[in-house]
């Protein structure tokens, strides 16, 4: 028996608020590129919005952007 795929109907979303120590954008297009995330919404930087088929690369994607959040 195979592995049943997430349908595309099925998405997980984040918001992630700032400000951000480095430009998160690039690494978003990088990420809809790949098919790890089906859309995002810069917020023009005060916060990104992103959402996808759940599961690891999003989790990983989710880190990595929270990751640029500067610390106070």
């Amino acid at each position: 028996m195979g592995h049943r795929r997430n349908p595309k109907s099925r998405v997980v979303g984040y918001t992630i608020w700032g400000p951000f120590s480095k430009d998160p954008v690039p690494v978003l297009e990088r990420a809809l590129a790949n098919d790890v995330i089906t859309q995002f919404d810069d917020g023009r930087l005060d916060a990104v919005w992103f959402n996808g088929p759940p599961g690891k690369a999003l989790r990983a994607l989710r880190d990595e952007i929270q990751a640029m959040v500067k610390k106070d």
